[in-house]
């Protein structure tokens, strides 16, 4: 599948993204001297997982594109404060960049009274994958679809056993809102990684979990678990006979895991847009679209820098909504 096509498939403000031959040519002095040594994404998660893998497949490409080394340095954290914080305070030369993900930037500003950052510190370049969130169920769960889970949650005053991967993350929020969705009650299980939700998910220690695509396909395909539904838009890389929460009569329960890049405000304009045609070249490779779909993650690029903070800006009004709704706040750090 070609770039054109990726851009053509991508969603809400991505429709018909256009880059061409122009937006490779020629750049001011400033840009034709960028980059001149090493550059580093900072992944605010773990070596090893998800997010890992695909902040290395992207380097990789970008790497390809502007012949210098690029370097993944994982600094992890709850909430990605510590990554996102780290960046804001680094040289603003394009050398430093931020694997951002939608909690550093849509939801920790209303779930903390206090952070170690400011959004507006952090300059956009383009998103470059999403994948959607999904619940899965533990095997032993009496239930296979939306209607059926609702439906049994209600005959459990006490209430189901709902796993997330930490305090204040997206799929703590998403567990919260299906709660407050379906009038069900649950019990927030917080975990501090995937592998041990998992484990306890297969087991039946807890009933629900808001997991990842990648994960939960390939653990609903080994019979550890099962994917309910997807929050996604469609029913990219689900399973055969799973449905979408929207095909299921909840058109508003949409999530997904947003990925791009940001640098620190104050990195120069052309150096942005360099990094921006890196990023355009890196995902014009078949090898990585077809890298990224086996992960499950949905290849995009954003028409713009500009465009990408307008969805940024976009989700935090969404995600916010959704927080104050919940009466969510995580105490000051």
């Amino acid at each position: 599948m070609s770039i054109n096509q990726i851009i053509n498939k991508s969603r809400r403000g991505f429709n018909g993204f256009i880059f061409g031959l122009a937006a490779l040519g020629t750049f001011p002095v400033m840009a034709q001297q960028f980059p001149t040594k090493p550059i580093t994404i900072i992944v605010p998660y773990a070596p090893g997982g998800p997010t890992d893998t695909s902040a290395r497949g992207l380097a990789e490409g970008m790497s390809k594109a502007l012949g210098v080394p690029i370097i993944v340095n994982n600094r992890p954290s709850a909430g990605g404060l510590v990554a996102a914080s780290f960046v804001t305070k680094a040289p603003k030369d394009g050398y430093t960049l931020l694997l951002s993900v939608g909690t550093i930037v849509s939801t920790n500003p209303h779930l903390y009274k206090e952070l170690p950052y400011k959004v507006s510190d952090l300059t956009p370049i383009s998103q470059y994958a999403r994948w959607p969130y999904v619940i899965s169920a533990s095997p032993m769960l009496p239930a296979n679809t939306v209607a059926e889970l609702i439906a049994y949650a209600k005959t459990k005053p006490e209430g189901l056993a709902f796993g997330t991967v930490g305090l204040g993350t997206q799929s703590h929020i998403i567990a919260a809102w299906l709660a407050q969705r379906f009038d069900i009650k649950v019990e927030l299980v917080p975990y501090k990684g995937v592998s041990q939700a998992v484990a306890d998910l297969s087991s039946g220690r807890v009933d629900l979990l808001t997991d990842g695509v990648s994960t939960a396909v390939t653990n609903h395909k080994a019979g550890l678990t099962k994917i309910i539904a997807s929050m996604g838009y469609d029913r990219f890389f689900m399973p055969d006979g799973v449905k979408t929460f929207a095909e299921s009569g909840y058109p508003d329960l949409i999530a997904n895991s947003d990925f791009g890049l940001m640098a620190p405000t104050g990195t120069p304009e052309p150096v942005i847009q360099v990094l921006y045609q890196a990023m355009a070249k890196a995902l014009g490779s078949p090898e990585l679209q077809q890298q990224m779909k086996q992960r499950g993650e949905n290849p995009l690029l954003s028409a713009s820098p500009e465009a990408y903070g307008t969805y940024i800006q976009e989700e935090t009004v969404r995600w916010g909504k959704l927080i104050k709704s919940l009466s969510l706040q995580i105490d000051p750090l």
